[in-house]
């Protein structure tokens, strides 16, 4: 087993193609799973710009399968880079990278009508008004803490 590798391919963010062949399996990957495609996507591409095409260590023989979750095909090592280990440095990198490669999306603005006066009998100093009674994006109440019976001046 030569000390230093290169990784060739990535399937995922834990099973890596070596130069030569072999197929490791890369444990401590778990937790925070994602939870939509983007965060997926940012996930295999921290993974790519930490591993891909670069010089690795394998840190344990990888000799035998482990009868853990490794996929079949795969044998499991630890992966040390030039920064330390993999599965930390990653670990310790996919929050950041999530949020700044999946943003959360921006509500849309609030739009109001604003209530006119109706045509009808009357002067011009008391009319009455119609309204608009959607909800104009906002929950019944949301200006005033409570129930406001869709009356525009609440």
């Amino acid at each position: 087993l030569p000390a230093d590798v290169t990784v060739a391919s990535m399937n995922g963010i834990a099973n890596v193609t070596l130069a030569d062949g072999r197929r490791i399996h890369i444990p401590m990957l778990n937790g925070y799973e994602p939870n939509d495609t983007c965060d997926r996507n940012a996930d295999q591409a921290l993974a790519e710009e930490l591993l891909l095409n670069k010089t690795a260590r394998i840190s344990r023989p990888v000799d035998k399968d482990t009868p853990t979750a490794v996929p079949a095909g795969y044998l499991e090592a630890d992966v040390a880079i030039s920064n330390g280990d993999y599965a930390t440095q990653f670990g310790d990198a996919r929050f950041t990278n999530r949020e700044e490669r999946c943003p959360d999306p921006v509500p849309e603005p609030v739009t109001t009508t604003s209530p006119t006066p109706s045509s009808g009998s009357g002067s011009g100093s008391s009319g009455s008004y119609s309204y608009d009674h959607d909800d104009h994006n906002m929950p019944d109440g949301a200006l005033t803490g409570g129930y406001c019976g869709h009356k525009w001046w609440c």
